[in-house]
């Protein structure tokens, strides 16, 4: 091809550049995109629960088509007062592993058609959280 690139091109001859274009850039194209995603990767492998922290179960109770949760802001119903308290937390922070300072409480349902989570996260100075939910 001895053409300037700003002259006008066949179809044949547009086509061969375009090949030639993807083919010395699709390495590094290619090259860039892992080297991006294995950054993205990294930090998510090397995170770590905190220390204390153990992997088990969590204890999720059954509803029936009879005691459907409602969603509310309420956890006044039957069916989360039967379901078994979560309470085994440690601290992220201010030290990390510790038992929690403030007692934290969650209780999950569950039915065929969602999952049902309530979290009683109590705070002796609630006018001094400064995080939003």
């Amino acid at each position: 091809m001895s053409r300037l690139y700003g002259s006008k091109l066949s179809t044949l001859e547009f086509r061969l550049l375009s090949e030639d274009l993807m083919r010395y850039h699709s390495l590094p194209a290619l090259i860039l995109l892992v080297a991006c995603a294995s950054t993205v990767a990294v930090p998510v492998a090397a995170s770590r629960p905190p220390t204390g922290a153990s992997s088990r179960s969590v204890p999720a109770t059954p509803l029936s088509a009879a005691s459907a949760a409602r969603v509310n802001g309420s956890v006044s119903e039957e069916a989360w007062q039967e379901a078994p308290a979560i309470t085994e937390f440690v601290q992220r922070d201010p030290h990390e592993g510790n038992a929690p300072t403030c007692p934290t409480e969650a209780r999950v349902l569950y039915d065929t058609d969602a999952l049902y989570v309530s979290v009683r996260a109590r705070d002796p100075e609630p006018e001094k959280i400064v995080g939003f939910l």
